[in-house]
C-alpha cells in the first residue's frame, strides 16, 4: 500500500467492497472476514436540451477533430502529458481542439500558465461545469482521454459515463482500467506513456 492510512484503514475493517480485481487480489493477503468485488455503478443522466444556451459554449467549428477530458483534475490524469505532446507537434494537432472540464488545484493553475505561455490556442479549460453541459461537450468529442497513472486503485465513474453513450476514449494499461475489454477502450502502455499517446 502506497498510501498508509489505506493499511490502517484495511486492517480494522470487519468486510470490504471494490470495484475491481485488481484491488480485491492486493486485498487477499489481509485478514477480514468477508471482501467482495461490486462493479461500480453509472446511473443514466437525461441528455441536455439542444435548445438550451450555455455560457461555456465554445465554437469548435473550425477544428477537424475534438479532444475531451473531464473530471477533477489532478496529476495522474496526465493532462501534462497530453498539452506537451500538442506542444512538441503543434503542426500536426493545429486542427485539433483539446477542452477539458472539471476542478483542480496547484496543478490546474500550473496548466494554464502553461498553455498560456506556449500559445496554445486550442486548448481550453473550461472549470467546473453543471453534467449537462458536461454532455454537450462529450456530444461535440469526437474522442475521450481518460488517463490515470499511476494508479491509486480506483474505478472511474468519468470514464463510465463516456462509454455508456458510445465516446471513443484512450486510457493507460493498468489497474481496474485493464480489465476493461479491449474493444471498448483505446489502452496504452504506462511505460513511455507520451511515445504510446
Amino acid at each position: 500500500f502506497n498510501y498508509p492510512l489505506n493499511k490502517r484503514v484495511v486492517e480494522s475493517a470487519m468486510a470490504i467492497i471494490t470495484h475491481s480485481d485488481f484491488v480485491k487480489d492486493l486485498l487477499k493477503p489481509m485478514p477480514m472476514t468477508l471482501l467482495k468485488k461490486i462493479n461500480h455503478p453509472i446511473f443514466r443522466i437525461a441528455y441536455p436540451n439542444h435548445s438550451e444556451n450555455s455560457q461555456a459554449d465554445i465554437d469548435l467549428s473550425n477544428f477537424k477533430f475534438n479532444l475531451l477530458s473531464f473530471g477533477h483534475i489532478i496529476p495522474n490524469k496526465k493532462i501534462d502529458v497530453v498539452i506537451d505532446i500538442f506542444h512538441k507537434h503543434r503542426e500536426y494537432f493545429r486542427d485539433v481542439s483539446y477542452i477539458i472540464i472539471g476542478d483542480g488545484g496547484d496543478y490546474l493553475s500550473k496548466l494554464k500558465k502553461t498553455i498560456k505561455a506556449l500559445k496554445l490556442n486550442n486548448i481550453r479549460f473550461l472549470g467546473y461545469q453543471p453534467i449537462h453541459t458536461v454532455y454537450r461537450y462529450i456530444e461535440k468529442a469526437d474522442a475521450c482521454i481518460n488517463l490515470r497513472f499511476p494508479t491509486m486503485g480506483e474505478a472511474s465513474g468519468s470514464l463510465l459515463q463516456l462509454l455508456s453513450i458510445g465516446k471513443p476514449t484512450i486510457i493507460v494499461d493498468i489497474g481496474w482500467y485493464s480489465e476493461l475489454p479491449d474493444d471498448i477502450v483505446v489502452k496504452i502502455s504506462p511505460e513511455q506513456l507520451e511515445e504510446n499517446l
